[in-house]
Parts: C-alpha cells; sequence; structure tokens
C-alpha cells in the first residue's frame, strides 16, 4: 500500500516536470525580455543607418561601447568628403591589407564619420562599417570644392579649376590639354553637385551650344519648353564670330523670374576662365542667344 502511494506520488513529480507547450504568448514576452536585456547591455554595438524613407540595422557583438548612429538629411555635422584623388581605399578593417580592400571614394564624395582611431575614421558605407584613411577626409567643403569670385579668372591649374576635374575626373580634358576652367566643365560640376552625374553618349564633341542637340538624338535627357531652376542654356548664337556661335556655350540657371528672364551663373566668359553671373532678358535669350534648355534633374 505505502509503496502504491509513493509510486503516485514519484509519477505526480514526473507529470510536472515535464516542459509546458510554450503559446504564443509566452514567445512574444520572451522576445520582449531578450529585447530589453540587450537594450541594456554594454557588449554590442547597435547602428543605425536611416537615409530618407530607408533604414538599415546591424548588430556587432562584443564591442567596447554602445553607439547609436542616426544618418539623416539634417545631420550634416559628421559628414566628410573624400579629398584624395581620383580614389580613397575603402578597408574592412583598420590597416593596410590586400585582404582588407572593399571598395574606394571618389574624390568629393560624402560618407558620414562614426569615429576616429589611430590615422583611421570608420565610417558608414554599404551600410556596413568600414575604414579609410583619416588624413584623407574632411569635414571642410571648401578643401574638396571650389569657391568662385565672380569676376576672377580660373586659370589652368588654379584651385578651382584643379578641384572640379578632379570630381569630374577631368571628363572634359581641360587639364590634360591645359585650359583654363571651361563653361562645359563648369556646368557638368553645378550639375553633379545636385546630384545628376551625367551619361555622356560616344558622340563628339560636346561643346556647350551642341548640348541640347546630343541629348535630343540620343534621348536621354529633357529638352525644356522653357527654362527652370537649376536647368541648363544651352547658348547658339549672340557669342560674337560665327566660329564661336558654332561652339557655343552653355551656363547654369540659378533663378527663373515672373517677366522671363533668367539669372545664370558661368565660367569662360566674358573670357578665358572668367566666373561670371548675370541676368537675361526673356527676348535676349530667344533672339540674340537662340538659347535652349535641357533639364538633369
Amino acid at each position: 500500500m505505502e509503496k502504491s502511494r509513493r509510486a503516485k506520488y514519484y509519477q505526480s513529480k514526473k507529470q510536472e516536470a515535464r516542459p509546458r507547450p510554450v503559446t504564443n504568448g509566452m514567445k512574444k514576452l520572451i522576445a520582449l525580455i531578450a529585447s530589453f536585456l540587450r537594450a541594456l547591455s554594454p557588449k554590442e554595438e547597435i547602428l543605425v543607418v536611416k537615409k530618407g524613407m530607408k533604414e538599415g540595422w546591424q548588430r556587432k557583438e562584443k564591442a567596447e561601447e554602445k553607439v547609436i548612429f542616426v544618418v539623416n538629411e539634417e545631420e550634416t555635422e559628421k559628414r566628410e568628403y573624400c579629398r584624395a584623388a581620383p580614389l580613397l581605399n575603402v578597408r574592412s578593417s583598420p590597416y593596410v591589407s590586400a585582404d582588407t580592400k572593399i571598395g574606394w571614394l571618389a574624390y568629393g564624395e560624402s560618407v558620414f564619420v562614426l569615429r576616429e582611431r589611430e590615422g583611421w575614421k570608420e565610417i558608414v558605407y554599404g551600410g556596413a562599417n568600414a575604414w579609410v584613411s583619416a588624413e584623407y577626409l574632411t569635414p571642410d567643403e571648401k578643401e574638396v570644392f571650389p569657391v568662385f569670385v565672380l569676376g576672377e579668372r580660373n586659370l589652368h591649374r588654379s584651385p578651382s579649376a584643379t578641384k572640379i576635374r578632379s570630381y569630374l575626373n577631368d571628363e572634359f580634358g581641360g587639364e590634360a590639354g591645359g585650359l583654363d576652367l571651361q563653361s562645359t566643365e563648369y556646368v557638368a560640376y553645378r550639375v553633379k553637385r545636385l546630384g545628376s552625374d551625367i551619361i555622356w553618349p560616344s558622340e563628339r564633341p560636346r561643346n556647350g551650344g551642341l548640348w541640347a542637340d546630343i541629348f535630343r538624338r540620343h534621348d536621354l535627357y529633357e529638352e525644356l519648353e522653357v527654362p527652370q531652376k537649376h536647368a541648363v542654356m544651352c547658348f547658339r548664337g549672340g557669342l560674337g564670330s560665327r566660329a564661336i556661335n558654332d561652339i557655343g556655350h552653355v551656363a547654369f540657371i540659378e533663378s527663373v523670374f515672373p517677366d522671363g528672364s533668367v539669372r545664370i551663373s558661368e565660367a569662360n566668359w566674358p573670357r578665358e576662365g572668367i566666373y561670371n553671373e548675370r541676368v537675361i532678358p526673356q527676348k535676349d535669350r530667344e533672339g540674340k542667344y537662340k538659347a535652349e534648355f535641357v533639364s538633369f534633374l
């Protein structure tokens, strides 16, 4: 009798010790507790990269400290620019080795810097962490991009011409040809700074007055009936001799006014290499200059 009671007792204990099925509610509670503990843990780094509407998450175990880093369009204090021409190697670790190279930055390309360590800067690259030489990143735009002065001539080896040609990888051959800053280089630079790297067909030459014709024939960019802010204005006449008019000129539209006039900025006008700004009335752009307009944005 006593043995029977003991058997029933131990049998009930074994049943209690069996694992109970985990319900959905219990799973949610466990996940919530785990998430809370991870947030308190000093042994992991959470990187949040947010650009526009896209978000990327990356977790690194056994980091020395916890860092939460959010990137958005307004947060510019962590943005730095590549000043190495033509390219800067990007590495997976902060040391030089053939195995650590994972990509590169072009001159003028901007990145978000997380921290600096022993001559290296940790950056956000392709949604992940990477490293570049600290020497070739700068937060100062003036070290990378030109500062134009009205009426100043930008000679072949001037700082402004050199920076633009590094940014464009000497697309138009001005550096190789020993030329002062050209109107085509200036306008391509302004367009690229707004986020559009012009795609060119193989057709040559690419004189300023021919841009609208080139892109019309190849159906690459929108030709405009009327000027728009940040579009390009091509001059087909009114520049002087017939030979100069055949070459033409190109300028960047800064503003469009209610009366149809436009304010432009330009290079290589009215003399070689000169940076200039002016307002052109509607009657002149339609008549004298035979202007055409192209949008790259």
